[in-house]
């Protein structure tokens, strides 16, 4: 499924997003980059922050780091698996880390990311990213 940047800056207009990193610089340029294309950001600094937020800010997209210290990357997916199980509006996730190897990405995947991009990354490829798992989700939604 290939998506045009034209066409991921329309879908990511207006998108509720959770950013979640322990590292301050990385958490700040993903929150600027997404704000830059207009999506409604939050940023947490850990997985524990990140559903707290989604308490009082419901989220269509978390995009987190995996390794974190305490509750990491694996646990918030789990986590987030729990919460949309019960309810209607389905949260997609993307996972981003240094481990680079398809085994990893395969693990991210099977553990209920619904996508993965390795840092570093260009910003546009996470646009394009975005836009492709939000309308696989939405098709599949409307199935």
């Amino acid at each position: 499924m290939e998506v045009q940047i034209e066409q991921s800056r329309k879908l990511i207009e207006g998108l509720r997003v959770i950013v979640v990193d322990d590292v301050l610089d990385s958490r700040d340029l993903l929150e600027m980059f997404l704000k830059q294309k207009k999506a409604q950001v939050q940023a947490a600094s850990c997985a524990k922050d990140a559903l707290k937020k989604l308490e009082n800010f419901p989220a269509e997209l978390i995009i987190s780091d995996v390794c974190m210290p305490e509750e990491d990357g694996y646990w918030l997916i789990k986590q987030l698996k729990s919460i949309n199980r019960g309810s209607v509006d389905y949260i997609s996730a993307i996972a981003v880390t240094a481990a680079a190897k398809e085994e990893d990405r395969r693990q991210l995947i099977s553990a209920g990311y619904d996508g993965y991009l390795s840092k570093p990354f260009i910003f546009e490829d996470l646009s394009i990213l975005i836009a492709e798992i939000l309308t696989k989700n939405s098709a599949s939604k409307n199935n």
